[in-house]
């Protein structure tokens, strides 16, 4: 069996159904697929309603299910719901059903192999089964994702003024360096050599003095894209992975380390 998941709640329904309807006209395996979609309590109504708009005259009912996710079966509600209050990340990555990829072995505890974990805004152009087929198969990694090319995680602006935040990154043995440009405080604002600019308006109208502009951190860390992922869940077990995660979101709630 290929075992697919997705999560949301009621407002993005309407974009589960479309990943799912891609997912299935694409594919030449229906049989084979077994697609689990996660949501909240009050939601798994409406959910299956919605669903069974989508054509799936191809695959049998019964291999979709749609399950609760609920952040307090997991004892972790009091981090995801610290991290949902950081003020620098949109409200969509803030829910907590955008934090159920972390849970995918505990929640699933009788898959001993892979999942593929699908974003509710994704379209499925090829057979999900052949990445199936072929995703860590010749690696011992636990999860499989596409690279934002060469891209490095940078952490928030104010990072960089926070020795305390600095110290425990360091602590864990994260490299940092400075990124090369400057950066406004919490805004999508920045120059590459503010040094460069002599227009005094321009400063004026952007912010009060360049004492406002901050360079961001940037860690060796590659970036990836986690809106298509593949997790062996047992190997993630193995490393325990969830209660590493787990960690880096403490510390996010207390840091606001990302942007």
């Amino acid at each position: 069996q290929v075992h697919v998941v997705l999560a949301g709640d009621s407002a993005v329904a309407p974009g589960l159904a479309v990943v799912l309807s891609s997912l299935l006209n694409a594919t030449l395996f229906p049989e084979r697929l077994h697609i689990h979609v996660l949501t909240t309590e009050q939601d798994v109504s409406k959910m299956r309603d919605v669903l069974s708009c989508v054509t799936i005259q191809r695959h049998p009912a019964n291999q979709i299910e749609v399950l609760t996710f609920n952040a307090t079966d997991y004892d972790t509600r009091r981090i995801v719901r610290g991290s949902s209050k950081l003020s620098v990340l949109p409200s969509r990555l803030t829910a907590e059903l955008n934090f159920a990829r972390f849970f995918l072995p505990q929640i699933f505890e009788f898959i001993k192999d892979k999942v593929i974990y699908l974003d509710a805004d994704v379209v499925i152009d090829g057979d999900i089964v052949e990445l199936y087929d072929s995703a860590l198969r010749a690696s011992d990694m636990a999860v499989a994702a596409v690279p934002r090319g060469a891209q490095r995680l940078r952490l928030a602006p104010s990072v960089s003024r926070n020795r305390a935040a600095i110290d425990e990154l360091r602590r864990r043995g994260l490299e940092l360096q400075q990124s090369t440009r400057l950066f406004r405080q919490n805004k999508n604002i920045s120059i590459d050599n503010i040094k460069t600019v002599s227009s005094k308006h321009f400063l004026r109208r952007t912010t009060s003095s360049k004492k406002n502009f901050h360079k961001r951190l940037i860690t060796p860390l590659q970036d990836f894209n986690a809106g298509v992922l593949v997790i062996h869940l047992e190997r993630w077990r193995q490393m325990e992975l969830t209660s590493h995660i787990l960690e880096w979101m403490r510390l996010n709630t207390k840091y606001e380390l990302y942007t």
